[in-house]
């Protein structure tokens, strides 16, 4: 009997041994799921922020670089950084609707027979130094809020653009530095391209063109008064222009005429703008010239 006693126990011992062990190894198991569950939450989470930051970034240049390509076109090569574009350049006021006048930079001016058309490298100069200044103050990258309100912290300030005007288009390489970090988790981005197809020397070299076949038509007004009519002269300038128009035609670009603006009080009698379309895309090159 006693020795039944031991062995019944025994067996009771066992069990609660072995209910013990079974529950040990169920707990390990469940801290063992958990943690891999956040591994796996965290990871992802990882992923998709890296993936949002980068998207925002490019999204963000995209735009933009579109929107300072079109503007400076419109503006005779010069990026617009809000309204000291022209800074140091002679220009014409009044274009434009009566609600929002523009300032027209003149790339030439007969007073002084100045030609101020931008060069390659100040297109290049102008695209860059606005890229940089609408992405530092600008409000298309929303400061991250999207990441932030996630707990993320962005840190970096350095903004570097490089743009080069070729003939196959604009090219852009960022420099824009970021490290963002959450808990013990973080992810760096720093490079972003974009191209675009607009092809500045085109349109730098019909601008030339235009100027200066009207200056030649043109000449010394005053010697040539009474050997040809003011009228004798104009039908020549826009013979010439009709002429160009059909020429720019055969590479899908129109040419227009537009209204003469009041020029500089020191130059000459009046101010023309003029403006060459592409009929693909829409982008326009404006200018003024002080003929």
């Amino acid at each position: 009997m006693k020795k039944m006693g031991q062995v019944s126990l025994f067996v009771l011992l066992s069990i609660v041994f072995l209910l013990l062990v079974v529950i040990f190894i169920f707990l390990q198991l469940s801290v063992i799921e958990k943690t891999v569950s956040t591994e796996v939450t965290s990871t992802l989470s990882l992923s998709q922020a890296h993936h949002t930051a980068q998207n925002l970034v490019q999204l963000c240049l995209s735009e933009l670089s579109d929107q300072i390509i079109y503007d400076a076109g419109e503006h005779a090569g010069y990026a617009i950084i809000e309204n000291d574009f022209f800074r140091g350049l002679p220009f014409a006021d009044g274009w434009g609707s009566e609600d929002h006048p523009e300032y027209m930079p003149l790339v030439y001016l007969k007073c002084g027979n100045a030609r101020l058309l931008p060069t390659v490298s100040d297109i290049q100069r102008t695209i860059e130094n606005a890229l940089e200044f609408y992405l530092a103050y600008g409000n298309c990258l929303k400061n991250f809020d999207t990441l932030k309100k996630e707990g993320w912290n962005i840190e970096g300030t350095k903004i570097d653009a490089t743009v080069t005007v070729q003939q196959t288009g604009v090219f852009i390489d960022l420099y824009f530095p970021r490290t963002a970090t959450k808990d013990e988790f973080s992810f760096d981005i720093d490079t972003f391209h974009y191209n675009s197809q607009i092809n500045f020397p085109f349109y730098l070299e019909k601008t030339e063109e235009i100027i200066q076949n009207i200056t030649n038509i043109l000449g010394d007004l005053k010697s040539r008064i009474g050997k040809e009519t003011i009228n004798g002269i104009r039908i020549k300038v826009y013979q010439f222009l009709d002429d160009f128009k059909i020429e720019l035609s055969s590479t899908n670009h129109d040419l227009f005429h537009l209204p003469s603006l009041d020029p500089p009080p020191e130059c000459s009698p009046h101010t023309e703008i003029f403006m060459i379309k592409n009929r693909e895309n829409n982008f326009r090159f404006i200018f003024g010239a002080s003929l």
